[in-house]
């Protein structure tokens, strides 16, 4: 199946995109399978796990594919993305101050956790809440 990734490019072999492309066709794969198993099901929401979203991706990458979960969740899938980029975050944000259009998601439909070490070497886990989230930059590997 050839694959572009704009409509400025040709079409290439899969083996001849970069990695990151390869990396995250299973994610969108994974993530339409739950939407289409919610929006058949009323009283079904599928959980979709998904470690590292951000891998070999650009920026600019991260971001959309941060919008792009997002997009899943508000269409009934329940995600659950464990990351260490900051611009997946930043894109889940926009997707909540609707930054790429109308709002996806509101606030209370997403929750963010974070560890921290303390001086023990204990890495407790924290929810980062919204007032904190609307004043503060999440850094990456924070």
């Amino acid at each position: 199946m050839p694959l572009r990734t704009s409509a400025a490019t040709n079409y290439h072999r899969p083996a001849h995109v970069g990695y990151g492309l390869s990396h995250v066709l299973p994610v969108i794969t994974a993530c339409l399978g739950a939407v289409g198993l919610a929006q058949r099901d009323a009283h079904v929401a599928p959980l979709v796990m998904v470690e590292n979203p951000e891998l070999h991706l650009h920026p600019a990458g991260q971001s959309a594919m941060g919008v792009f979960l997002a997009r899943a969740a508000a269409a009934g899938a329940q995600v659950i993305i464990e990351t260490h980029s900051d611009h997946i975050l930043n894109g889940i944000r926009k997707a909540v101050k609707g930054v790429v259009g109308a709002p996806i998601l509101t606030p209370e439909q997403v929750a963010i956790h974070f560890q921290l070490s303390d001086p023990k070497g204990c890495t407790p886990l924290h929810r980062l809440h919204r007032r904190q989230a609307d004043k503060e930059v999440v850094r990456s590997g924070s």
